[in-house]
């Protein structure tokens, strides 16, 4: 059993090595969508924002006021109030009444085997009218001119559907790196054929920014496709791709962001819901292999460091990623040193959130979601994205 050490971290790193290459490639072509300068249409396509929320008092102002300094000429914001007790009805009765670009509907009812989100944006869906739609949260800024830079980036590459990240603002340097784990996690799974252009067996999606030809949703089975799916963000990508429609992907840089959570104790708490369900796929056999990889990939380079002979290889693929993590922060014009530089320690922390979310979904034997509990069974029976 001497080949264990150090034959199975050698063949680890390695193979983080050869991860490591594809990661410096999807970093070389992922778009930056405030760098891009696509050509302006003769004609802008309506477009309609569709905007989904339950109790979202708090954020949905500063979000609204950065929707209405948009100069995109044809342009609808529809809030979609799903059963909210708070003031969001008010304020988008207000917003309404104000603005004509902006229109109100409130949910009461959330049908059988729905979630809340999906239910919301079709029903968002179906009261809007642009030619493009754009599902958005209650808590994303806009920088002016954003709208107009995706749309017609799309219409030039000929995309039916962009998913933008968000760049996320952490008031903790635990956030940080907690955030630095999940993109690198989220970004070697993608496949490019140019620079924001995916491969047709790639998708993407994120809750934040999701642009999408509203000819070619209606090709699809639309949302109620997706009506028990926790990550329905990526499941819009998916749907569209299993289709055969065209999408990109792209980083915001300051075009676009967000304060996902106010605390790192907040994000744990947030992310219980839907870690174990999305990314294990309520799965324990998944689960364990998850946690191992990521205990692996986080660990085997920094001891391999200590080898007296193959130390070259664990500082080679330590800072080769602490360099991936450094180049694409210069590339989006927000580079944050520690992430990158304590990545490993981002990854414990994944694996940690992950298994926290199985015990928090194993002893409820489901998910309670925006007021509505959900059992395993039905979360199974309904879900479509495997990641």
């Amino acid at each position: 059993m001497a080949w264990l050490w150090p034959g199975v971290p050698i063949l680890f790193t390695t193979l983080l090595a050869l991860g490591l290459l594809r990661s410096l490639r999807n970093v070389a072509l992922c778009g930056v969508l405030e760098q891009w300068k696509p050509p302006e249409p003769e004609v802008w396509p309506s477009l309609s924002v569709v905007v989904p929320a339950r109790d979202e008092e708090a954020d949905l102002p500063s979000t609204f006021e950065s929707l209405a300094q948009q100069p995109y000429p044809d342009l609808e914001v529809v809030l979609v109030d799903d059963r909210s007790i708070d003031g969001t009805s008010k304020l988008g009765q207000s917003w309404a009444t104000k603005d004509g670009r902006f229109r109100y509907f409130r949910v009461d009812h959330l049908p059988e085997a729905w979630l809340g989100k999906p239910h919301a944006m079709h029903c968002g869906v179906k009261e809007s009218k642009g030619e493009w739609l754009l599902f958005t949260d209650a808590d994303v800024r806009f920088e002016p001119g954003t709208l107009q830079r995706a749309v017609a980036w799309c219409l030039a590459n000929r995309v039916d559907h962009l998913a933008v990240g968000p760049w996320i603002r952490a008031s903790t340097w635990p956030q940080a790196i907690a955030f630095g784990g999940f993109g690198a996690s989220y970004l070697i799974r993608l496949r490019f054929v140019g620079s924001g252009l995916l491969h047709p067996k790639s998708y993407a999606g994120v809750g934040a920014f999701n642009l999408v030809r509203r000819s070619a949703l209606e090709q699809t089975e639309g949302w109620p496709w997706l009506r028990m799916e926790i990550a329905e963000d990526v499941g819009l990508g998916l749907l569209l791709q299993r289709h055969g429609f065209r999408g990109g992907f792209a980083l915001s840089g300051g075009d676009l962001h967000l304060d996902w959570y106010s605390s790192f104790p907040s994000l744990v708490a947030g992310l219980e819901k839907n870690m174990f369900p999305v990314g294990a796929r309520l799965q324990y056999s998944r689960l364990v292999i998850l946690i191992i990889l990521l205990l692996a990939s986080a660990l085997t380079p920094v001891l391999l460091c200590f080898h007296p002979t193959w130390w070259p290889l664990g500082a080679l693929v330590y800072g080769g990623n602490s360099f991936a993590g450094l180049w694409l922060g210069w590339r989006i014009g927000r580079l944050q040193w520690l992430p990158c530089l304590l990545h490993p320690l981002g990854l414990l922390l994944l694996a940690w959130i992950f298994l926290r979310s199985a015990i928090h979904v194993h002893r409820h034997q489901g998910i309670q979601w925006r007021g509505t509990y959900y059992p395993i069974h039905q979360l199974r029976e309904g879900q479509r994205v495997k990641l």
